[in-house]
């Protein structure tokens, strides 16, 4: 079966798309971009060129900038990104595992719509379920400011950032339904049996390469931490929950210059699920900001988050309930950083440059926040 975004129609069809950035015509580009309105219906597609891509829309894929020749006034529409899946035998294992892909492709055609302005538009979106093999095709937010996670950011970033995932969590706060009846959850299957399976099988290569990063405390607690993931997905996936991104790194976002654009541009969303809105806040404060940063800041970002939840009509969540949920979510998401650093194809520069730095704070942070000690409390 092939799922299918044709601008705000989805469908589903039967027919063939390209597979990777080899496989894209001029042909086909016109095809889609007339047919979501990208470009006017009497443009053509006459030439295009393929460029090299910032961090940011996907480690699991295969990402390019196509740079366009058409018809239409110039400037209007110079370049698209097109994703597919990755050419890394072991990252696409991992997506296909995880489903990664079938994720993405149905967050645009199911739940997308309401976001507004703080995720790139999609064209297209096609995948074939039986072998996860897909193609998006996304506005490539030319003009903004490329996040990079190894080197962190700024606090006035980090409060963008906030308060985009305020605006995502409100929007589905409580609100899992039909149309999210697909999305997996955090104490479901996918990821207790899956993520879990994969943190416990890579735990020693994982030691062997960052024990120096992680430090004695950890590597002691490690056994301990591993056997009570199960109780930890479960306490994870207790009231409120709300739609998550799942990845919020800053190799996945874009920074803008208001008035002309947007804040924030989320990017990449083969990682949503339902969880606890402190899943993103955690994801994102432990592992991204530079640890002393989030050790200055953490709890006025929380407050911030909050306040932007009560403005939009979440009413009934506390600072106080935020910071309990805050302190379990940044110790359940180690899990990440193992498989992150047992698991992926991390011989790609990009992949190797922010790995590190992702276990050292995530690591920092449970220390900091005395969260061993939560381990036995669940």
């Amino acid at each position: 079966m092939i799922f299918h975004v044709d601008g705000s129609r989805p469908t589903e069809h039967h027919r063939s798309f390209p597979r990777s950035a080899g496989d894209v015509t001029a042909g086909w580009l016109t095809e889609v971009l007339v047919g979501s309105r990208a470009l006017e219906a009497s443009s053509r597609v006459s030439a295009f060129s393929r460029g090299a891509l910032a961090s940011g829309f996907g480690m699991h894929s295969e990402t390019v900038r196509l740079h366009l020749t058409h018809t239409q006034a110039p400037g209007t529409l110079p370049s698209v990104v097109a994703k597919f899946a990755s050419l890394s035998e072991v990252n696409l294992a991992t997506a296909r595992r995880f489903r990664s892909h079938e994720r993405e492709v149905r967050f645009f055609r199911d739940l997308a719509g309401g976001l507004g302005d703080s995720i790139p538009q999609c064209f297209h979106a096609e995948i074939e379920l039986s072998t996860g093999e897909f193609v998006l095709l996304l506005d490539d937010g030319s003009g903004y400011r490329q996040g990079d996670q190894a080197v962190g950011c700024d606090v006035r970033d980090a409060e963008a950032v906030i308060t985009a995932l305020a605006r995502l969590h409100a929007q589905w706060w409580g609100r899992r339904n039909a149309q999210t009846s697909w999305v997996p959850t955090v104490d479901g299957e996918l990821h207790v049996d899956g993520l879990l399976s994969a943190a416990r099988s890579g735990w020693h290569k994982f030691v062997d390469e960052y024990g120096s990063d992680i430090g004695p405390q950890i590597i002691e607690a490690g056994p301990r931490y591993l056997a009570a993931a199960p109780r930890l997905h479960e306490a994870m996936g207790r009231s409120p929950q709300t739609l998550v991104h799942g990845d919020c790194r800053l190799d996945n976002i874009l920074f803008g210059a208001p008035p002309d654009q947007s804040p924030v541009l989320l990017l990449d969303w083969q990682a949503v699920m339902t969880s606890k809105g402190a899943h993103d806040l955690a994801y994102f404060l432990s592992m991204n900001l530079d640890s002393q940063l989030r050790r200055d800041h953490e709890r006025d970002l929380l407050a911030l988050y909050v306040a932007r939840l009560r403005s939009l009509g979440v009413c009934d969540y506390s600072v106080e309930q935020c910071w309990e949920d805050y302190r379990l979510a940044v110790l359940w998401p180690f899990e990440y950083a193992i498989v992150i650093g047992s698991s992926l194809d991390l011989s790609d520069a990009r992949a190797s440059r922010f790995a590190r730095p992702l276990v050292q704070r995530s690591a920092n942070a449970i220390v900091d926040l005395d969260l061993l000690s939560l381990i036995e409390q669940h």
